[in-house]
């Protein structure tokens, strides 16, 4: 296990807790996009839509765009 994964596991835990909270009662797909959205300008420190999809750590393609 990398430094990096050690650090990503409880991140990922606290934005998915949060997440739980905030889109109570949201469709699935939206409820994955506030998780990420909340995961991503935590771990990237960043709220630009480039850098929250480059923190996703998936191709970037379509992740911009999905997210916009």
């Amino acid at each position: 296990m990398t430094e990096n994964s050690r650090i990503d596991v409880p991140i990922k835990g606290q934005a998915s807790k949060f997440s739980g909270i905030v889109a109570k009662g949201l469709p699935k797909a939206k409820h994955r996009l506030v998780r990420e959205m909340i995961y991503a300008v935590q771990a990237g420190k960043e709220i630009k839509l480039s850098s929250v999809a480059g923190s996703l750590n998936v191709p970037l393609i379509n992740t911009e765009d999905r997210l916009s």
